[in-house]
């Protein structure tokens, strides 16, 4: 619309500007029509100029820059072109206003321009009735016509005029031959050829600190980001972005037009307008120099396109090398400032920068390795994985938004728990993968990490992969995760060449736990398993007789809440896969989760329609590379505070939020960890809700498990009612909690290498765990004030420092070993005040909700605590 009105106002003023020269060169008569409308077309004229000279200033010269691209400056340049007569005469009014004090001058300014009576020769003189309608030209006429005509100089009379005449028609040859139709012709031409190739390159002042991000390669996921970066929010928190950007960087190695092209697809016009694009390789430093990093809110490094033909192989080493770069940029940076005096405006602060890795093998190994000092001095590295972010959005998340953010349009997911598993139920998770691809691992590795529930005493969850190469793929897993099979049963079937009786779930499992050579017989009372997870490999084609026999065997287990997620990387198999399963599958499913990389508009489609089909309603989408799935902020918010609850113990409710120091204290103890514990906290917050489902199934009243906990939490009327009776709730199931929150940690350092302690090992641990529980105790109970308690502290912690270092000897020597990894029972053994931080993570759950997922709602604040 606003478009739409200044276009309609270049072109009437073109039309205005076109008649008024015409009538007032040929009927210069109008005197009182002409003073108004000329010195108003003038000054209109002189604002249009202001604004194009405006673009060249700051930012401006990058919307003039589209502008330029998209058509509207030559309409532009048209009407100042015809308003600028009118506006020197303008000008030259207003000089002569204040040079000339008698109004008689004033009116002889357009002959010191231009008079010559000997304009024909002596013998040719004009009519009488000619001479009779003879008027004077107006100082309009008499600038146009040294606008148009230099040859008129001559007949200037003085030498105000001369100057004035000699001004106009040097204007006028400039702007109507020589400038407008060559020199800016073929400017504008190479600028746009320029920024058609991403060529043109941005000077730091057209920036302004901290209000841009910079993207680096336009892999598939790009807009999606970008998206994401130029969010706008009035809240108090935004969730999207590190800070309100303005504009978005985009350096890539691909064509500018085609990039632009594709993104034209996701983004709207406003949104593509703020996107600029340098091509440029990302492993070039002079290139990422240009990027002025130091002046960014946050960085990603996606690398460029990895699923098309030519896709990078070598993506993720190159990134890497990127991040190396980047932070030897910001190294630069702060090295020119070292003499300057540090303020809040001149200091560069550690800056986000969030990398994808396109293989799982690469992204994992970030999770427990950290990164050089060097780079970590520059840079809060973040790594990601598109497929693990989709599986975190399915199973944590619950919802997916389109590119518009539409809720109404939202997919929902139920949770691989439905309402809940309480700690007195039968019930287990079975989550069948179809399709070993990077996306179904990343859905398998996710359900690990999450299903961990209070009954775990009685069942254990269920992880089956079916895939056409099960074996070879069971190899490559179990060598990425050979400590979890050395812990964990697993089961190997081909369907179609094995029995019908090994179909059953109840046999043909292989428990490491019960082989004679099993080495950690120690760690669990009577040598028990104590892994809360089981995984199944079977081998066959989803339509085969056998895995078709197998699904239907899975429908008979009335204690299983059944999943199934299709991860086929091709969408047409993906959906044949989801739409011809057995039918006894289709009654006894929760959901069917179908990987659709492109678009999900197929099985949304079959899942919308007014005539709702019962077998196909419980059919979802997902895996898109297009829309709102990537985690956001809370993620990170919510892992600060659970580390604040593990050094508060569980009291994070007394922390002082009105206070700003407290925020700042809690990113320094934050930066302090390692790698591994920053992941872990990050684990654990993602079961908050599965737990909460676990001891209050009744908390939420909706019948539909599907979708946000987080927005059905909140939605209920009686806010502050609802957070006390959670908190009644996980103090009622504390020890069970504890029993699952320690059976999620152990697989997790399973997943990331760690290994348990063998008995030789072990009992050197516990020596040094008794020694120093017997020296806790001893100053728990002798007062301050008695002569002994200095000594005794003393050797309390020189007795806390000699176990932490053997332990932290065991974990970074090559075995990775933890000596933590064990049952729940024996955990005092070797770690006797291990157990209450499980119970005051638990307990803390209720603060973090509030002050992360109901920051906005007051009734749950008093005006300093929480």
């Amino acid at each position: 619309m606003k478009s739409r009105i200044k276009s309609i106002m270049d072109y009437t003023l073109i039309a205005v500007g076109v008649v008024a020269l015409f009538l007032f060169t040929v009927e210069p008569s109008c005197l009182g029509l002409y003073n108004v409308v000329s010195m108003s077309l003038g000054a209109i004229g002189l604002v249009y100029a202001a604004y194009g000279t405006s673009f060249f200033w700051q930012s401006r010269i990058i919307d003039f820059d589209w502008k330029l691209m998209n058509g509207h400056f030559l309409r532009k340049l048209i009407c100042l072109v015809i308003l600028l007569p009118f506006s020197l005469t303008f000008v030259l009014e207003q000089v002569n206003r204040v040079r000339c004090a008698q109004e008689e001058e004033r009116k002889c300014l357009s002959k010191e321009l231009v008079y010559d009576e000997q304009l024909y020769a002596q013998g040719d003189s004009l009519p009488v009735f000619i001479r009779e309608r003879q008027q004077s030209p107006n100082l309009l006429w008499t600038v146009y016509c040294h606008f148009v005509d230099p040859g008129s100089q001559p007949m200037a009379t003085s030498a105000v005029g001369r100057g004035w005449a000699a001004f106009f028609a040097i204007l006028g040859v400039f702007l109507l031959n020589g400038l407008l139709i060559s020199i800016l012709t073929n400017w504008f031409d190479k600028r746009r050829d320029h920024w058609l190739r991403g060529e043109i390159r941005y000077s730091r002042r057209n920036f302004k600190k901290n209000r841009y991000a910079v993207v680096i390669g336009a892999n598939e996921i790009v807009a999606s980001v970008i998206k994401n970066l130029l969010n706008r929010t009035e809240e108090k928190i935004n969730f999207k972005c590190e800070g309100e950007n303005e504009y978005v960087i985009l350096q890539t190695r691909k064509e500018a037009l085609e990039v632009r092209e594709e993104l034209s697809s996701y983004l709207s016009e406003a949104e593509l307008r703020r996107v600029v694009i340098y091509n440029a390789l990302r492993d070039s430093k002079s290139e990422l120099e240009k990027l002025y990093l130091d002046y960014a809110t946050e960085i990603y490094v996606l690398g460029e396109s990895t699923l098309q033909d030519s896709g990078e192989t070598y993506h993720d080493s190159l990134n890497m090398k990127c991040v190396n770069l980047i932070a030897e940029c910001l190294e630069a940076c702060c090295s020119k400032r070292e003499g300057e005096e540090e303020n809040e405006k001149t200091r560069i602060h550690r800056k986000v920068c969030k990398v994808m890795f396109e293989y799982q093998t690469t992204y994992s190994i970030f999770q427990f390795s950290d990164l050089p000092p060097k780079v970590n001095r520059y840079i809060v590295f973040i790594p990601f994985n598109r497929y693990e972010s989709w599986a975190q959005r399915v199973m944590v998340e619950g919802v997916f938004y389109d590119d518009e953010g539409e809720r109404a349009d939202s997919i929902r997911y139920t949770p691989l728990d439905g309402s809940g598993i309480p700690a007195d139920s039968d019930e287990y998770v079975h989550f069948v993968v179809v399709g070993m691809s990077k996306m179904g691992i990343a859905m398998g590795v996710q359900a690990l990490l999450q299903a961990h529930y209070l009954n775990a005493g009685k069942v254990r969850s269920r992880i089956t992969f079916i895939d056409t190469h099960a074996d070879e793929e069971m190899a490559f897993f179990k060598g990425r995760y050979e400590s979890l099979f050395e812990l964990t049963r697993y089961k190997y079937i081909d369907a179609n060449r094995c029995p019908v009786s090994k179909l059953d779930g109840r046999v043909g499992w292989t428990d490491p736990a019960v082989q004679k050579d099993y080495p950690w017989k120690h760690l669990s009372e009577h040598s028990e398993n104590f892994i809360d997870v089981e995984l199944e490999f079977v081998k066959g084609e989803i339509e085969s007789d056998g895995v078709r026999a197998y699904l239907r065997r899975l429908t008979e287990d009335g204690q299983s809440k059944l999943t199934l997620a299709i991860c086929l990387t091709q969408t047409h198999q993906a959906v044949a896969a989801s739409l011809y399963l057995p039918l006894e599958i289709y009654k006894k499913v929760q959901e069917i989760w179908v990987y659709q990389r492109e678009a999900g508009d197929i099985v949304t489609n079959l899942i919308r329609t007014e005539e709702k089909n019962k077998r196909y309603e419980k059919l979802r989408p997902f895996g898109m590379l297009h829309g709102q799935y990537m985690r956001d902020r809370s993620l990170y918010l919510k892992a600060l505070l659970a580390h604040d609850a593990y050094l508060w113990k569980g009291k994070i409710h007394e922390m002082d939020m009105a206070d700003k120091n407290t925020y700042k204290k809690s990113r320094a103890a934050w930066k302090s960890l390692s790698i591994a514990h920053k992941w872990s906290n990050k684990f654990f917050v993602d079961t908050i809700y599965e737990k909460i489902r676990g001891v209050f199934p009744g908390i939420v009243t909706d019948t539909d498990t599907s979708g946000s906990y987080k927005e059905k939490l909140f939605a209920v009327h009686d806010r502050k009612d609802l957070m006390t009776n959670l908190a009644q709730a996980l103090k009622r199931y504390e020890n069970e909690l504890a029993v699952c929150e320690h059976n999620r940690w152990n697989v997790q350092q399973l997943l990331m290498g760690f290994r348990p302690c063998e008995e030789v090992q072990e009992q050197e641990c516990i020596v040094l765990n008794k020694e120093y529980k017997c020296k806790y105790e001893a100053v728990v109970g002798c007062p301050e004030d008695a002569p002994e308690y200095e000594r005794l502290e003393a050797e309390k912690e020189a007795t806390r420092q000699r176990f932490k270092e053997k332990k932290e000897a065991l974990k970074s020597c090559e075995d990775h070993i933890h000596p933590n990894l064990c049952s729940y029972e024996h955990l005092d053994e070797v770690d006797f005040g291990a157990k209450d931080y499980d119970k005051f993570l638990n307990n803390a759950i209720p603060a973090i909700l509030v002050l992360v997922d109901g920051y906005d709602y007051e009734e749950l604040k008093n005006k300093k605590r929480v």
